[in-house]
């Protein structure tokens, strides 16, 4: 069901509308600062989507109480339900199909941005004709805060090459991204796939996008202090969601025929594997030994060595340790180092 469907055409200081995307499930101790943030937005030719996907408490009643605040932005707010919860990629892709915005921007809903994010990012995106325009953000940790400072500027291919090889992140979060290039390239998220999804489909943007912007400043906040975050929890389930990713990105670019990015993918295979085995080895539960042996090392047989060779030395460690039992005692070591440092 859609709600409040309104297009409105750009004022004469802003140059177009600004869909800011947001997927809702069970959020009512967070959705409220985060949709205050949105309607506080100094941009005012923005439209809402709100993607509610089967949430079972009031978070949708909290975003029209807050927005009761903010009369002005009523007529600009969408709300589209899903029947039942159908997951972040479903919802992700729902609210691209109802913006009508020539840009799109997603804050999650447990994250908030500051007062002029979306105009900044606009105002860098006409300086350079920029189809991705990237903030940096503060990382809020349980204890502490960080500031993650976008600095790869430059083609689009290069910043492609970073995200294969994780040397960029590659959230869609905090990110004002050109919509025709999400459906003139039929570019969307995986259904039920969801873990490693932002990866997947960035690299595609970043791909067929033309010109890449940065923002210097963090106007957005990611919070990692939810004890319910996707990106907190680890469960074989949840790797083959995150692999069912990684392997669509290696079908997409083997049939691009450009060798040195068809090998920055099979380094991000090794460097998935890898990471999972990590994560897995993290508590010694039988189910998680199991899928170490049988899925993990399985898909690590397949990789070529030369891959394996060009990955930074401490995955490359993890590939070269194998049994799930030297993994989990290098990880225990590890963090106990790290602790004691």
């Amino acid at each position: 069901m859609v709600n409040n469907v309104t297009f409105f055409s750009s004022f004469m200081t802003h140059p177009y509308t600004v869909s800011v995307l947001i997927p809702v499930y069970n959020a009512k101790s967070y959705i409220g600062r985060c949709a205050e943030s949105v309607f506080e937005q100094s941009y005012s030719d923005i439209e809402f989507v709100f993607v509610n996907d089967g949430s079972t408490d009031n978070s949708i009643e909290i975003v029209l109480s807050v927005l009761k605040k903010y009369p002005s932005r009523k007529d600009k707010v969408i709300i589209v339900d899903h029947i039942t919860n159908r997951g972040i990629s479903a919802a992700r892709n729902t609210a691209i199909a109802a913006a009508h915005g020539a840009f799109v921007m997603f804050v999650d809903s447990d994250d908030w941005i500051q007062k002029d994010a979306v105009e900044q990012c606009v105002n860098k995106q006409c300086e350079n004709d920029a189809d991705i325009v990237s903030m940096s953000y503060v990382w809020h940790k349980k204890d502490s805060s960080q500031i993650v400072c976008e600095t790869d500027e430059g083609s689009s291919y290069k910043i492609l090459y970073n995200l294969l090889t994780m040397k960029s992140t590659g959230r869609i979060w905090g990110r004002l991204i050109r919509r025709r290039l999400f459906y003139d390239n039929s570019v969307h998220f995986i259904e039920g796939a969801d873990y490693g999804e932002d990866l997947m489909v960035m690299s595609k943007l970043c791909y067929f996008s033309k010109n890449y912007a940065i923002v210097l400043e963090a106007f957005y906040n990611y919070d990692n202090r939810v004890p319910s975050s996707y990106t907190q929890m680890f469960s074989p389930e949840k790797s083959q969601k995150g692999l069912k990713n990684v392997d669509a990105l290696c079908a997409f670019f083997k049939g691009i025929g450009d060798p040195e990015i068809f090998n920055a993918v099979q380094m991000l295979n090794a460097l998935t594997i890898a990471d999972h085995m990590i994560l897995c080895s993290g508590i010694r539960e039988t189910h998680n030994i199991e899928y170490h042996n049988n899925v993990l090392l399985k898909r690590l047989d397949s990789v070529d060595t030369k891959i394996i060779k060009q990955i930074p030395l401490r995955y490359r460690f993890i590939c070269y340790l194998r049994s799930f039992e030297l993994v989990h005692l290098f990880v225990k070591a590890y963090k106990a180092a790290k602790y004691i440092l």
